[in-house]
C-alpha cells in the first residue's frame, strides 16, 4: 500500500513523521482512513517521479509527477514562479502545508522525535538551498552556513573549513529531560580538525563542555557521548572504532536516566553512568562546535536525529540502523543496497550491516534508487561475490534465508541465486539455490550427500513486481514463503552437504564446466539468519518493509 497521510495533529501517530499540520505514516500500520485516525489513503510513488501533499481547506489533497516536468507544473499551480525543477523543489520543501515525496520515508522509532533531518528525504532537503528542513513536526530546522554540498546520493558533504548548519534550541531539548537519545549516519571524508564534531551542543567551542557530541578524536576513533558537561567528560563515549575515511557509521547515544549507551552500527560499544543530564540551552550544530569556530568535520552527514524524554530500547535502536522493525535474533548477514552502511551507489563494495562479510560488485551490476535502492542484474555476467569467510554463513544447522527480488520482465534466466555456496561440477555439492525454471516457478534445493536432496517449488513470482521470498530449514523441514505466507514444504536430509567456497549473489557460485546462470532483475534487502524463523516472524519481516516496495 501507499504511504498514508494525516492532515490534522490533533491525534498524531507515534508511526508517522511529521510537518505542520501534515503527517505521513511509515511502515505498514493500520491508520484508517477514519474519522478516529485522521488518516487517509496516499497514493503510490513513481518509479523516477514524486507525490506531492497539500493540506487544503483542512482536507489533504494529493498529485502525482511522472517526471520533473509534472512537478514544475505542480508547483506553478501552488504559486512557484520558477520554471526549474530545482526551483520547484525548493518551493516546496519550504511549504508547511506540503509535503513531496520521491521515495518511501525509511521506517524509524518516531516516539518522542523532536528533529529528524534527512538529507534524503526531498521535504528534508529540496537539493538546493540553505535550509535543512525538520520532519519531526516541531520546527527546529537547521540553516547552512558556507555552503555544505549536497552530493544525489542522499547526504550533505562538510568541507572541514568553514562549512557548518546551525539548528536554534527553542523548541529542540527541553532544559532538563529525563531521558535522552542523540544519532545520526555520517562519514569521515579526511582530515580537518584535530578532532571533528558531527553533532554538537555546547555555550562554547570546547566539546568538554558538551551536552552532547558525537565526530571522531584526534586519533580518529568514532566517539558520541551524552553529558559531558555533568561530569563525566568528553571520552566517556570514546568507542574502539576507528572512523575509517569513507566508511558510513550509524551512532546512537541513549540515556535512560543513569546509564548511557553507545552504539555503532548495530553494536553495543561503550556503557557509561550518567546520573543527572542539563542542557545549556544553546544552539545545536552540524559539522562544527557551539560557537562554530572549531572542530570542523571533513565529512557527511545523511541523517540526524534527536529524541528527548525517549531511550532507545536495543529493538529500536535496530529498528533505525536497518530501517525497519525485521528480526534480528540470529540475523548473521545483512545487506541492503538502500541502506548508506551497506552500500553506496557508485561503490564496487557491499558491506553487510551485520558481521564482517562483505561482497563485490561484479561486472557491472547496477543500481536503482527506486523503493529506497535495488541492485540490478542483467541477467547475463554480473553478479555479487561474498568473501569467503561467508561461506559458513549456512551451516549444518538450521537456517533461514530471505531476500526481496524483482524479475525482470519475462526474461529471468533459468537460475536465480540470492545466496548460493559453491557448485562444484562432477560432485554435485549445491548450497542454497533459487532455481527458476522454464515455467517460472521458484524452487529451492538443499542438497545432503550421495545426492539426496530436498527440492521445494510452486511460487509463482510476478515478472516486473517486488516479492519476499524466504525459506526456512529447522533442521528437519523446509519451508518457503512469497510475501510472508508459507506456500510449500517438505521434509529435507539432516545431513546437509554445505560446499566451501565464496558464495554469490546473483550466480551459480562455481562451477567446473558448463553454463553458468545469473538472475535477471532486481535484489535487494537480503537477510541470513542461524536459526529457522517462526511463521510469525516471516510475516513480521514482510509487514515490516512491504511499504518501501510497493
Amino acid at each position: 500500500m501507499a504511504n498514508v497521510i494525516k492532515y490534522s495533529t490533533t491525534n498524531p501517530s507515534q508511526s508517522s513523521l511529521r510537518k505542520g499540520n501534515l503527517a505521513v505514516g511509515i511502515g505498514d500500520g493500520n491508520y484508517g482512513p477514519t474519522s478516529t485516525t485522521g488518516f487517509v489513503n496516499g497514493m503510490d510513488i513513481p518509479n523516477g517521479g514524486y507525490v506531492v501533499y497539500l493540506l487544503h481547506n483542512n482536507s489533504p489533497a494529493a498529485w502525482v509527477a511522472y517526471n520533473d516536468t509534472d512537478l514544475i507544473e505542480v508547483a506553478r499551480t501552488l504559486g512557484n514562479s520558477g520554471t526549474t525543477v530545482a526551483s520547484a523543489k525548493e518551493y516546496l520543501a519550504g511549504r508547511s502545508d506540503t509535503w513531496i515525496l520521491n521515495n518511501t520515508p525509511p521506517n524509524i522509532v518516531t516516539d518522542y522525535l523532536r528533529l529528524n533531518l534527512n538529507a534524503g528525504d526531498l521535504s528534508s532537503y529540496p537539493t538546493t538551498g540553505n535550509t535543512f528542513y525538520d520532519l519531526s513536526g516541531d520546527g527546529n530546522d537547521g540553516t547552512l552556513t558556507n555552503g555544505p554540498t549536497f552530493n544525489t546520493n542522499g547526504y550533505l558533504d562538510f568541507d572541514g573549513v568553514n562549512d557548518w548548519c546551525n539548528i536554534p534550541n527553542t523548541n529542540l531539548v527541553p532544559g532538563s529531560v529525563t531521558s535522552l537519545t542523540v544519532g545520526g549516519l555520517w562519514k569521515r571524508n579526511g582530515d580537518g580538525s584535530s578532532y571533528e564534531t558531527i553533532l554538537h551542543q555546547s555555550s562554547n567551542t570546547s566539546i568538554g563542555n558538551s551536552a552532547y557530541w558525537f565526530g571522531w578524536t584526534n586519533d580518529n576513533i568514532v566517539c558520541c557521548t551524552i553529558g559531558a558537561r555533568n561530569g563525566v567528560g568528553w571520552a566517556a563515549g570514546k568507542t574502539n572504532i576507528p572512523a575509517t575515511v569513507g566508511k558510513w557509521f550509524y551512532t546512537i547515544a541513549s540515556w535512560n536516566g543513569s546509564t548511557v549507551s553507545v552504539w555503532v552500527n548495530g553494536i553495543l560499544k561503550v556503557t557509561y553512568n550518567l546520573s543527572t543530564y542539563t542542557n545549556p540551552g544553546t544552539v545545536t550544530r552540524l559539522g562544527a562546535s557551539g560557537n562554530a569556530s572549531g572542530y570542523l568535520a571533513n565529512g557527511s552527514i545523511a541523517n540526524i536525529h534527536i529524541n528527548p524524554n525517549k531511550a532507545f530500547t536495543e529493538s529500536e535502536m535496530l529498528t533505525n540502523y536497518y530501517q525497519a522493525p525485521i528480526v534480528t535474533d540470529g540475523l548473521v548477514f545483512a545487506v541492503d543496497a538502500g541502506n548508506l552502511v551497506s552500500y553506496e551507489n557508485g561503490d564496487t563494495t557491499t558491506n553487510s550491516l551485520v558481521g564482517s562479510s562483505t561482497g563485490t560488485l561484479t561486472n557491472g551490476v547496477g543500481f536503482d534508487s527506486a523503493n529506497g535502492g535495488g541492485w540490478g542484474f542483467d541477467g547475463v555476467d554480473d553478479y555479487i561475490e561474498l568473501t569467503s569467510n561467508s561461506d559458513g554463513l549456512v551451516d549444518n544447522g538450521s537456517y533461514t534465508l530471505s531476500a526481496w527480488l524483482r524479475p525482470n520482465g519475462s526474461s529471468w534466466g533459468s537460475n536465480a541465486v540470492p545466496l548460493y555456496n559453491t557448485y562444484n561440477n562432477g560432485t554435485g555439492n549445491f548450497g542454497i539455490w533459487h532455481h527458476f525454471g522454464h515455467d517460472n516457478i521458484l524452487r529451492w534445493r538443499h542438497r545432503g550427500s550421495s545426492y539426496t536432496t530436498g527440492d521445494l517449488s510452486g511460487i509463482g513470482l510476478v515478472a516486473d513486481t517486488w516479492q519476499l521470498t524466504t525459506i526456512t530449514w529447522d533442521g528437519t523441514t523446509l519451508r518457503l514463503y512469497k510475501n510472508g505466507v508459507e506456500t510449500n514444504s517438505t521434509t529435507a536430509p539432516s545431513n546437509f552437504n554445505r560446499s566451501t567456497g565464496s558464495p554469490r549473489i546473483g550466480r551459480i557460485a562455481t562451477r567446473n564446466s558448463g553454463t553458468m546462470y545469473h538472475w535477471n532483475g532486481d535484489i535487494t534487502s537480503h537477510q541470513v539468519y542461524n536459526r529457522a524463523l517462526t511463521a510469525e516472524e516471516v510475516t513480521q519481516n514482510y509487514n515490516a518493509q512491504v511499504s518501501r516496495f510497493q
